[in-house]
């Protein structure tokens, strides 16, 4: 046996000597440009000029032993500095490697390369506290700059360093690890349109930043170190033979990627009973036996180390079955005739049953626990693990019933469902009776039955009173996406949110057409093109509403009567939809409902992700039956309509569109006996429906979708033309919508006239600034202004319904100003029949400031 394995040594040494020399020779025909481009360790204990910005982290002693002595610091959402003075080439490969240390609490700590222009650049870090990492990818179907935020797969680790690749070959896929393993992938084709035509500019790679430069907010801190930057970067993985797991360890370089130009050190070490045998490829050939050894690479290469059993030596392998039921220890390499002591730890929830030689567990060893295992020979054992049972007990606050509960064992998937009485809504199952303690939102709740009895609590609330509205007056013009770190709207004051992002746009007019009120309107100039509002996550209180309310807004028809599916911009297939959104992405870890799920920064929604869908506007359902002279609406699932054609639930409206503005309106009815609504769909006439009908799925609902893009026809290559729309209202019923102040601005008096819808309302109250509340039967008031002081002034309507109950306020504002521009003639200075005054006079047109009133 000594012959043999010097044989194989020298062998192996020898064709080890032959790939170093291959290598080398591939490294001489390598790229010039091949090198490592920078690298940041933050050892000279100071952040380096070459790092710019005005909120900057700072350098600390690092967290903790392994990447030297300092690193970055990250504790501020604001922090960000940025390092130019590098350029990678435009198509050529690069790859960024750093550490990163996180932990609970921490946010806005990621890393980015991008170019110049910001056409193209990839992230990773932690953006927004959420439970993964995620990976950033400048968005290169569009090409103007938008940020797309991706969850990995990787769950985020805290107290220990991470270490974090980004890969681009250059032309068509991006790879992200964390410790060597992938993280998310993009490629041509998938999961987006990855295309190399967009994403490869002829734009080089020249900015690095690290932080998010969002909204100033103190955060537990994170920490950044060892930056690499490689410009021919290659793909090596590192890992211990699976025949050799539990023999050994290995140190010096990871998994990950590295430079042609690098030196690359490994380490092995066996543990006791084992010897170290060699450094294998992927098929267990192996090709080094010096240990330590160092290598370099110029393609993708993976190199295990293998150990065996030291000569004469008996092995013990161990495992758990289940592999979550316990942990085991005592496995190695042993004398022969001696006793390994093997032993197992019952995880919690589980019991410790007996020893195996198989994981079905179908034959006994022994019980005991320890187990001194006799090592005559090379040994395989198993520790059998059972889980216990428990009593699940569930209950229902008043407001409604919940399923009742029973025994499982520990791990078992449970399902429980909670019903709230008519009118209620379900405000989520809790763990405690008073329900502050919520574990999820979600009325059909699966969770794994944990290691002990547990209650649960179905809790339920009437449904809040509310009134929203948006002319987006206050927004910024450009994307309106909340959830685009890119957008001139973004971060969690802007309840609007965009699924793959960008969507729709912020604009102030779009061929000669203006906004149907202000200076502003939204608008699906190019991208996605749909945003969405949550008003269960914004008005009540992350319940999800149940009916009683209504959306109101306004949008322009720029086709009309006369649209043509054969021409492109020759037809509009947009509406506004009230739906149920029901993935359960929409439920943070936390149990509580999310304003939107994560999915949404990358995806568009399948239609199986809603329960119901209340439409109303244009179409983009062209099967037999479809009217383009009409408006339609939408009941997801409903049959038998008057004007329904297709499988979708559309309806041809008994409405001839036109050109121009149109008032829109959605009335959700409460809900009935059989846990459904009335919904009636209005346009222009809000005095008499164009449709009402059943719902016909249970009164459930949480977003607004807001749907404004060119939609394809398939195979014709003909699109519509995108809507735009104005001054949104959502409100609780009684409510009060469309209030206007006329006129708004620069008013000198007498009054202003107050308008307004109301529904459901038998009154209302009506309020100017603070002063006392008005009683009204009708829907319009003429507001004294004579009184009031120059400047800016709100008006305050609420709806009273018939049984005395109040609706929220809506508001409006409008502006006195009794200065006015007159000329000293004008205000009758010089009369026109004085003879020593003529129009030519110096001063007979001179300006002056009078006060009105």
């Amino acid at each position: 046996m000594s012959d043999d394995r010097s044989t194989s040594r020298r062998y192996a040494r020898s064709l080890w000597m032959t790939l170093g020399i291959v290598l080398l020779l591939i490294a001489i025909c390598a790229p010039v440009f091949a090198a490592v481009l920078f690298t940041e360790d933050f050892e000279s204990g100071a952040l380096s000029t070459a790092w710019t910005g005005t909120n900057k982290p700072s350098v600390v002693t690092a967290p903790a032993p392994g990447h030297g002595t300092y690193s970055l610091k990250v504790d501020n959402a604001k922090q960000r500095i940025t390092r130019t003075g590098f350029s990678i080439p435009a198509g050529a490969p690069l790859a960024v490697r750093f550490y990163f240390y996180d932990q609970a609490g921490s946010k806005g700590n990621m890393l980015d390369i991008y170019t110049a222009t910001s056409t193209q650049g990839f992230g990773f870090g932690n953006i927004d506290g959420a439970d993964y990492l995620q990976y950033e990818m400048i968005n290169p179907v569009a090409g103007w700059g938008n940020s797309i935020w991706s969850t990995t797969n990787v769950k985020r680790a805290f107290g220990a360093w991470q270490r974090c690749d980004i890969y681009y070959n250059g032309s068509t896929t991006a790879k992200w690890l964390v410790n060597g393993k992938y993280a998310g992938m993009l490629a041509v084709g998938n999961p987006v349109d990855f295309r190399s035509d967009v994403i490869a500019p002829t734009i080089p790679f020249d900015h690095m930043d690290i932080g998010a430069n969002a909204p100033a907010q103190a955060v537990t801190p994170s920490y950044i170190d060892d930056i690499v930057v490689l410009t021919d970067p290659y793909m090596l993985t590192v890992d211990v033979d699976p025949n050799s797991v539990g023999m050994g360890t290995i140190s010096g370089a990871t998994s990950g990627y590295y430079d042609s130009s690098e030196n690359i050190n490994l380490s092995a070490q066996p543990l006791p009973g084992y010897d170290f045998v060699g450094w294998a490829d992927n098929t267990g050939l192996v090709l080094d036996t010096s240990n330590p050894t160092s290598l370099s690479i110029t393609s993708d290469f993976q190199i295990y180390a293998q150990f065996a059993v030291h000569d004469g030596y008996k092995a013990l392998k161990l495992n758990a079955s289940p592999a979550v039921g316990g942990t085991i220890s005592g496995a190695g390499a042993f004398t022969p005739g001696s006793y390994a002591p093997a032993q197992a730890a019952a995880a919690a929830g589980y019991t410790f049953a007996k020893w195996s030689t198989n994981a079905a567990g179908t034959d006994t060893v022994s019980t005991a626990n320890p187990y001194n295992v006799k090592m005559d020979n090379d040994t395989t054992l198993y520790a059998i693990f059972t889980p216990n049972t428990y009593t699940l007990t569930t209950h229902a606050n008043t407001g409604g019933t919940a399923s009742a509960g029973g025994s499982y064992q520990t791990n078992q998937p449970v399902t429980v469902t909670a019903t709230p009485n008519t009118g209620l809504v379900f405000a989520g199952w809790s763990t405690d009776a008073a329900g502050l303690n919520i574990v999820s939102k979600l009325a059909t709740y699966t969770f794994n039955m944990p290691p002990n009895n547990y209650s649960l609590w179905a809790n339920f609330t009437p449904q809040m009173s509310f009134n929203f509205s948006d002319g987006f007056e206050s927004r910024a013009l450009g994307e309106l996406d909340s959830n685009d770190s890119s957008s001139p709207n973004s971060g969690p004051t802007n309840p609007w949110w965009g699924t793959n992002p960008g969507n729709n746009d912020v604009i102030a007019s779009n061929d000669n057409v203006r906004p149907h009120s202000g200076t502003r309107m939204i608008f699906g100039q190019w991208g996605n093109c749909v945003n969405y509002l949550n008003m269960a996550y914004r008005a009540n209180n992350g319940n999800l509403l149940v009916g009683n309310f209504v959306v109101d807004w306004y949008f322009y028809d720029f086709i009309g009567p006369n649209g043509n599916l054969n021409a492109s911009h020759g037809f509009q297939a947009d509406a506004v939809t009230v739906c149920d959104y029901i993935n359960s992405d929409l439920i943070g870890s936390d149990g509580k409902m999310l304003d939107y799920p994560p999915s949404a920064n990358t995806a568009n929604f399948a239609e199986s992700a809603f329960d119901q869908r209340l439409s109303l506007g244009m179409s983009r359902d062209y099967s037999t039956g479809y009217d383009i002279s009409k408006y339609q609406a939408r009941i997801m699932g409903a049959s038998g309509l008057a004007g329904q054609y297709g499988t979708l639930g559309w309806v041809n409206l008994p409405m001839t569109r036109s050109i121009g503005w149109h008032h829109g309106r959605v009335l959700v009815g409460p809900v009935k006996a059989n846990n459904h609504n009335d919904v009636s769909f209005y346009i222009d006439n809000m005095a008499v429906p164009l449709l009402t009908a059943d719902s016909g799925t249970q009164a459930r609902y949480n977003f607004i979708e807001v749907l404004s893009n060119q939609q394809g026809i398939p195979g014709s290559g003909f699109w519509s033309y995108p809507t735009m729309y104005d001054d949104f209202t959502v409100a609780s019923i009684p409510g009060v919508v469309n209030l206007l102040v006329t006129p708004s601005d620069n008013v000198s008096g007498p009054t202003v006239k107050a308008t307004w819808d109301g529904i459901g309302a038998a009154s209302y109250k009506l309020q100017v600034d603070n002063t006392a509340w008005k009683s009204l039967t009708s829907n319009s008031y003429d507001v004294d202004v004579t009184s009031l002081a120059m400047g800016s002034h709100t008006v305050s309507v609420k709806p009273v319904d018939i049984n005395g109950v109040e609706g929220p306020a809506a508001n409006a504002t409008f502006t006195v100003n009794r200065g006015r521009i007159h000329t000293w003639a004008v205000l009758g200075f010089y009369s026109s029949n004085d003879p020593n005054v003529t129009t030519t006079s110096p001063r007979y047109a001179t300006d002056y400031l009078a006060p009105e009133g």
